[in-house]
């Protein structure tokens, strides 16, 4: 752990003991780099034998996305310790058994011999909500995205760059110092840029998607106008090649497992084409959202299926849904198709 980290985290434990009722608990701090981690968290609460933890320092949590995308990290034997948990990610981590602590007050410990968990501290006045760089505002995000499915695009020139995303090439060359100054982007021993920690580039984009570009690209909400429709609804994409499923019937699909209850579907058509051509009635509160594309096909990779949409927005819009049987089938999709790799 650097300097920052190891502050974090003794605030973080020194709030945690100040928080709770008993003094019975012990809190160490052990950062060896020998041990190849950045730092163990020894427990001992009575008697009972002293318990290791392996520290997961994030500075900040901000949605389930990075939860999703870094859950294989975690396990028994794993503590998270971050500046704040909100309420929908504590309960999140306490049903999948992650352990952690916040500078809140927020802990939850849990092993053969004791339990400790206290929750529902609220967010430190003094800690302020992060700042999201220009590699994640809109435009950042759009071409982050064609980077994580296509690395070759990172050695094209801006201009080309520039006329497959509709970003200019002012907000290019600072997308691009920010992704450098960050740690995502290098110069590799070929002189080439590389994309590198893909796996947190990956959960900060989603979570920023989530935030700053789906809302805008949303067209609306609708329903079909027969039953009939509904029940043959994988159909009516079949000759509409400028509209793709997204989420659920995206990973339906592709995978087969998940039955949609939601249709999500990513479309170049306007509004009226769409309504005629899909035979949909706008309702804000229908099961079909349709949402306007925001890449070029022509660029990327082919996808799993001609009808879907790329896999990483795919898993991304699972995630955002915050369904749990979505969260699930998105770690299927991660696993079957190794998706941060």
């Amino acid at each position: 752990m650097n300097t920052k980290e190891t502050d974090l985290v003794e605030r973080a434990i020194a709030t945690a003991l100040s928080k709770l009722i008993t003094n019975s608990i012990k809190l160490t701090i052990n950062i060896n780099s020998e041990l190849g981690i950045d730092g163990l968290l020894t427990v001992s609460y009575l008697d009972s034998p002293k318990i290791d933890y392996v520290i997961e320092v994030k500075k900040y949590i901000q949605s389930l996305a990075f939860l999703s995308v870094s859950n294989n990290n975690f396990n028994k034997n794993t503590i998270l310790i971050t500046e704040f948990l909100s309420e929908s990610i504590i309960e999140y981590l306490l049903s999948n058994k992650i352990q952690f602590i916040d500078t809140a007050g927020n802990i939850y410990l849990e092993n053969k011999f004791f339990l400790i968990q206290s929750t529902g501290k609220p967010r430190p006045k003094m800690l302020s909500v992060p700042q999201v760089s220009r590699a994640f505002s809109k435009k950042g995000l759009i071409v982050g995205f064609h980077f994580l499915l296509n690395e070759e695009l990172l050695n094209r020139s801006y201009r080309f760059i520039s006329e497959i995303t509709g970003v200019s090439l002012g907000s290019l060359k600072w997308i691009f110092y920010h992704l450098k100054n960050e740690g995502f982007i290098v110069i590799n021993n070929s002189n080439k840029k590389e994309l590198i920690n893909k796996k947190d580039f990956l959960s900060k984009w989603i979570t920023a998607y989530q935030e700053k570009l789906r809302p805008s690209l949303i067209v609306g909400k609708y329903r079909f106008a027969k039953q009939e429709d509904r029940k043959k609804y994988l159909e009516i994409l079949e000759n509409q090649n400028d509209s793709l499923w997204g989420s659920e019937p995206a990973a339906e699909v592709i995978d087969g497992y998940l039955k949609s209850k939601v249709f999500t579907i990513y479309s170049d058509q306007s509004e009226s084409s769409l309504v005629k051509g899909f035979k949909l009635i706008n309702d804000p509160n229908g099961d079909i959202e349709i949402v306007r594309k925001f890449w070029k096909s022509e660029f990327l990779p082919v996808a799993k299926s001609t009808k879907t949409v790329p896999l990483i927005l795919i898993y991304a819009d699972l995630i955002i849904s915050g369904y749990s049987r979505n969260l699930e089938v998105a770690e299927r999709l991660r696993e079957k198709y190794d998706l941060f790799n």
